[in-house]
């Protein structure tokens, strides 16, 4: 009786390791901040980070993460992904909604260049709901493999 507990023991305990270590894999890429920006109005402020992930093939994943600066809740807000010579292959590009403080909202697309694409971008719009006034522009460039080809950078609204 005391061997079988002995087995059942040293079972328990290879299982746990195995599963233990098999549990902390990471994963192969981390995704690549491409920068936050902070939006005001006269109801609040919000903070906009942008994440980019490498996806298999000539896929990328970007997230967008909106957080609520202080304690006031900021008027109803659109995020608009607009794509030049790009594929969107999962996501929706328009998101709209609150950001009340202390809970966060993100939203994410996946993106592929087109075939024969020469410069893909993707363009991204944080606006007012209510007046469509644009609080925030970013672009991506991504190469005709998909790979980001420039760090994010601020456009002036038009």
């Amino acid at each position: 009786m005391l061997r079988t507990i002995r087995v059942h023991a040293c079972t328990a305990l290879a299982f746990a390791a195995l599963t233990l270590t098999s549990s902390c894999d990471k994963p192969s890429t981390s995704p690549l901040d491409l920068g936050s920006e902070t939006v005001s109005d006269d109801t609040g402020t919000v903070r906009v980070k942008i994440a980019l992930l490498d996806r298999p093939g000539t896929e990328s994943e970007l997230t967008f993460k909106l957080e609520a600066v202080g304690t006031e809740e900021m008027d109803k807000l659109a995020l608009d992904v607009a794509l030049d010579e790009m594929w969107l292959v999962e996501g929706g590009s328009q998101w709209s909604g609150f950001v009340p403080p202390r809970q966060p909202q993100s939203h994410s697309v996946v993106v592929k260049p087109i075939d024969d694409a020469t410069a893909p971008r993707v363009r991204i719009t944080v606006s007012r709901f209510r007046d469509s006034e644009v609080l925030m522009q970013r672009e991506v460039e991504f190469t005709p493999e998909g790979k980001p080809a420039s760090p994010v950078g601020a456009v002036p609204p038009s």
